[in-house]
């Protein structure tokens, strides 16, 4: 049996009474892509380092264990993974971390309801969902920076003693450089050009 091909696995977990059914393309070190916090707290992600997950492979804690199913090749690998998950409704039974089907079509990442981007009926591309996240987080950052409370409060650590010798030394470090170079200790990027 060639350890290199493609595979299907099975984690299970003890402690839970749950497991997670999925595919490699035959990657060493790999352990899963699962984002369920409870299982990746038990068995770490496949972006976890690697020295992390070899260790783990090596040393698999009591309790928890992966069986390999078939070895093959990976479409094939693909088509058996979604027929396990669609067996037991892996995405929606309790006793799965599984939180969508693989559809070998997509190479394992599901179409429709079952695509990890799916948003109550329209599957999101990732140019739109970027745009959209950058426009909240400008508008929160916006907020943020506006707020009166932080405004004052910033304000009032600029009036510290400590602050105010620090702000004159530098102030007085910036004008001697300025006046060294331009022969002004004020308006230095106008005087510059002048040169």
């Amino acid at each position: 049996m060639n350890k290199d091909k493609s595979f299907v696995y099975i984690w299970y977990v003890e402690a839970t009474k749950k497991s997670y059914i999925g595919s490699s393309i035959g990657k060493p070190f790999y352990t899963h892509s699962s984002t369920d916090k409870e299982f990746c707290s038990y068995v770490p992600y496949r972006q976890e380092p690697v020295n992390e997950r070899k260790a783990f492979l090596s040393n698999i804690p009591r309790g928890i264990t992966r069986t390999i199913i078939e070895y093959g090749i990976y479409e094939d690998m693909l088509m058996l993974e979604h027929k396990l998950q669609t067996e037991v409704d892996a995405d929606t039974n309790p006793l799965y971390y599984n939180k969508v089907i693989c559809d070998e079509e997509y190479k394992g990442f599901g179409k429709h309801e079952n695509h990890y981007n799916w948003k109550g009926g329209i599957s999101l591309d990732k140019k739109t969902y970027d745009a959209e996240r950058y426009a909240e987080r400008k508008a929160e950052l916006k907020i943020y920076y506006n707020d009166p409370e932080r405004k004052a409060s910033r304000k009032a650590s600029r009036q510290t003693p400590w602050r105010k010798a620090y702000d004159k030394k530098n102030n007085a470090e910036r004008r001697a450089k300025n006046k060294a170079e331009t022969g002004f200790t004020e308006g230095y990027s106008q005087a510059k050009h002048l040169k």
